[in-house]
């Protein structure tokens, strides 16, 4: 199997977050430094850029919440992968970490669909002053079903936050 089909399967588990209401009357600097909502991600792995979606949602405090993400190829073969889990937490007033799972499967297997291995994502979030952009880094690492390594790498990527549009007129 392809490590980089591997990897790029496993790291369109991406980034595009889904906005969330902001809480009562936060000031625009307060809002400004919140990762809550959707972001449309790009990340890069040798020389080729991919789309992910991330969505932060709020959690047990103002300083830790749960994630969901996806990317353009984790339905791509082979192997299949799940849509990411997890969990991030502030570190700084911008900046944040992220780790988050996904299952995978080999479509090749007999039968198909047998269980390939996980992977292991960690992030490292910097959100920009206006709270509208961020940079960061993905740690990937993929094990196979005993639980060894077979591919580890890092991953630059920038969201851009989703906002919410109105639909065109109707004709």
């Amino acid at each position: 199997m392809n490590t980089r089909r591997i990897f790029l399967a496993l790291m369109m588990t991406g980034v595009l977050i889904t906005p969330v209401a902001m809480m009562g009357s936060a000031s625009p600097s307060q809002s400004a430094n919140r990762l809550e909502g959707t972001w449309d991600v790009t990340a890069t792995f040798m020389d080729q850029s991919f789309k992910v979606l991330f969505t932060f949602m709020p959690g047990r405090s103002e300083n830790e919440g749960t994630l969901v993400d996806t990317n353009e190829f984790e339905l791509t073969p082979n192997p299949i992968c799940t849509p990411d889990q997890g969990v991030w937490q502030r570190t700084g007033p911008r900046d944040f970490i992220a780790t988050h799972f996904t299952f995978c499967f080999d479509e090749t297997s007999t039968p198909p669909g047998n269980p390939f291995g996980k992977a292991k994502v960690r992030d490292v979030i910097t959100l920009s002053e206006n709270g509208e952009e961020f940079d960061g880094r993905q740690f990937v690492e993929v094990f196979d079903t005993s639980g060894n390594v077979v591919f580890s790498g890092h991953i630059p990527m920038h969201g851009v936050r989703v906002h919410a549009e109105a639909p065109p007129p109707a004709p």
